[in-house]
């Protein structure tokens, strides 16, 4: 919990008769994070002789799970069985069978959505030419004469200009003259038809109307009752598809299951080491785990396996697996949205879920506010389960906000509620010195806890002399600060030089444990302190928007009338838009002093995810 879980390397060497028993050990054990081999003086190894078949089999079936919209991964716990079948063989022609047929069904619906389509584009041209009383079979191609159909921008005088050409033609307009049928002798087309470029002319395909007959409006008719027809057919066609999908459905997902994973067994081999007879696996496992892992992998390997265990060492990418309770492992959000800690580095997740709620309470201390989030966030973890993380964070920093909110005697921005003054230790609205001293005093703690924390990391790393180096100099540092402080202040007779030699052997230490780098920050720890009266600001900021919104809403109550609706309008438009503001920055402003002020005295992270062979 205080650290991730502690890891081990572990080497598996053994003969390749036994790489495929070895595998199937590894990943029923769901505990080996693998480490991919990069081809150096020995080869990669390569896949199981049957992942090729096994690849395409998955492939066909997710090809037949996306074609029938087929969701939510099913679970498989007992192989073949599970599924229906027997073996592969059996498998591979169920799914062969399974595709015949959800291959027709949507064939079928296919084929009759192209015929739908093409119907539309048919009423489309119909439509444009339904006002020229012109019959469809009088496009067709003429040995003389050609037909030009379709839409001119500009119509004006077109007659005329046609004319200067031609008197051989017979032009039939709609009611606009844009649309319109122009009939002309084949000598004399080519400049009849530059005239109508000129004009924009765009061209209706009159092909598609091909063995149609009648004047356009009866012809939008009768294919309308065609388009009638055709829908019908394919509302059944889907209904049918959609059926035989359901008959396959469970077949398909837990084949897909099933193949993902004998996939990934069949393609292990490509991370592994590997000579003409020899594998070679490295990875890593809980070293609580070990004694087990080497037992099983043993007799996986009928004792011709040989297992290698060695420690972490400096600069080996160790993946992290951190432990936590279930009421904490929530707020491991914030460690993957930051960084990973590494294997021998404190894991903050147990103290962010302490002082995150905390730091939101005090930003957002309201009563009313905290009630509203949390009914909100209850409400959302209901509908966005994928965000369970973030909203059990937040609904537990909604109850913190109703905590300070009683602190600080706040409903809803008020006070005073029904005539009576609510109980509180502090208030907001006047008491902000008292409010600013805590903050920093906060920031004072907190900034101490995690150097506290760096000392430690420090001291299991590289030893005492080091951590009190790189993080003891920090808290004599402040020491001397203080001396001075108290001096100047007058609560103490002590003599200045007290403070200043204090602050020289801080900086000495510290010049000796982080070189100019460190000398170059001493200032930012005072910053970093003062940076907590953000948590007094931004709260009395909030407390203030919703003071404000009370007062206006309450003048309007006292006109009486219809104003007494706009102060209701008021009251529910203002607090909502205080109680977004407050979330996003009580959210805000209190992960930003955990990653900047706080993570910076202690945290390193830069791990990689513990990602064991066969898990999920």
């Amino acid at each position: 919990m205080i650290f991730p879980e502690r890891m081990v390397r572990l080497t598996v060497i053994g003969p390749k008769r036994v790489m495929e028993r070895t595998i199937k050990e590894l990943y029923s054990l769901k505990a080996m994070h693998i480490v991919e081999h990069t081809k150096t003086d020995i080869d990669i190894g390569e896949p199981l002789a049957k992942a090729d078949e096994l690849s395409g089999l998955l492939v066909s079936v997710r090809s037949l799970i996306a074609s029938c919209g087929l969701k939510n991964g099913k679970e498989l716990s007992n192989g073949f069985k599970a599924i229906g079948v027997r073996n592969f063989k059996q498998l591979a022609s169920t799914i062969k069978k399974a595709q015949d047929e959800i291959r027709i069904r949507g064939d079928a619906v296919s084929d009759i959505e192209s015929r739908v389509a093409l119907l539309r584009e048919k009423i489309a041209v119909l439509n444009e030419l339904s006002d020229i009383p012109v019959p469809i079979e009088a496009y067709q191609p003429y040995r003389t004469i050609q037909p030009f159909v379709g839409c001119v921008k500009n119509p004006k005088e077109l007659k005329q200009e046609i004319s200067k050409v031609t008197d051989r033609f017979e032009l039939y307009t709609s009611s606009d003259g844009k649309n319109l049928a122009l009939f002309v002798d084949k000598a004399s087309a080519e400049k009849v038809k530059n005239i109508l470029n000129e004009r924009g002319f765009a061209e209706l395909d009159v092909a598609l109307l091909n063995g149609i007959k009648g004047l356009p409006a009866v012809c939008v008719e009768r294919i309308g009752s065609e388009q009638e027809s055709l829908a019908r057919k394919l509302e059944a066609a889907k209904r049918a598809k959609e059926k035989c999908g359901r008959k396959w459905s469970d077949f398909l997902l837990l084949s897909e299951r099933f193949l993902s994973m004998e996939v990934e067994k069949a393609e292990a081999p490509l991370k592994f080491a590997s000579t003409k007879n020899i594998f070679v696996v490295t990875g890593w496992v809980p070293e609580a785990k070990l004694g087990y892992i080497n037992e099983k992998l043993k007799k996986a390997g009928m004792n011709k396996i040989s297992i290698e265990v060695e420690k972490p060492k400096e600069g080996d990418m160790v993946p992290s697996l951190m432990e936590n309770p279930d009421k904490v492992k929530p707020f491991e959000f914030f460690m993957r949205l930051y960084a990973l800690p590494k294997h021998n580095e404190i894991d903050p997740t147990v103290i962010m879920s302490v002082t995150f709620p905390i730091f939101f309470g005090f930003i957002l201390g309201d009563i009313g506010y905290g009630f509203v989030t949390l009914a909100l966030f209850l409400f959302l973890l209901k509908k966005l389960p994928k965000m369970g993380d973030l909203l059990r964070i937040m609904i537990i920093s909604s109850i913190s906000s109703i905590f300070f909110g009683f602190l600080f005697g706040e409903f809803f921005g008020a006070e005073v509620v029904f005539g009576r003054e609510l109980p509180h230790i502090i208030s907001r609205m006047h008491q902000i010195n008292e409010l600013l001293y805590i903050g920093v005093a906060i920031g004072i703690i907190h900034i101490n806890f995690g150097l506290l924390l760096g000392f430690i990391n420090v001291l299991k790393a590289h030893g005492l002399r080091e951590a009190i180096y790189e993080k003891g100099s920090w808290v004599l540092l402040e020491a001397g600060a203080a001396l001075i402080a108290i001096n100047m202040m007058g609560y103490a007779s002590i003599p200045a030089y007290y403070g200043y030699g204090t602050i020289a052997a801080a900086a000495f230490l510290l010049y000796k444990g982080e070189s100019i780098r460190g000398l170059i920050e001493i200032p930012s720890i005072f910053s970093n302190m003062l940076s907590y009266a953000r948590l007094m600001a931004v709260g009395v900021a909030s407390a203030s928007l919703a003071f404000v919104v009370n007062e206006f809403a309450t003048d309007f109550f006292g006109k009486g009338g219809f104003l007494i609706i706009a102060g209701v309008l008021i009251l529910l438009i203002g607090h909502v838009i205080n109680i977004g503001l407050g979330l996003l920055g009580g959210f805000l402003h209190s992960v930003r002093l955990h990653y900047v002020e706080f993570f910076g005295k202690f945290f390193e992270g830069g791990a990689i995810a513990y990602r064991p062979f066969g898990a999920k």
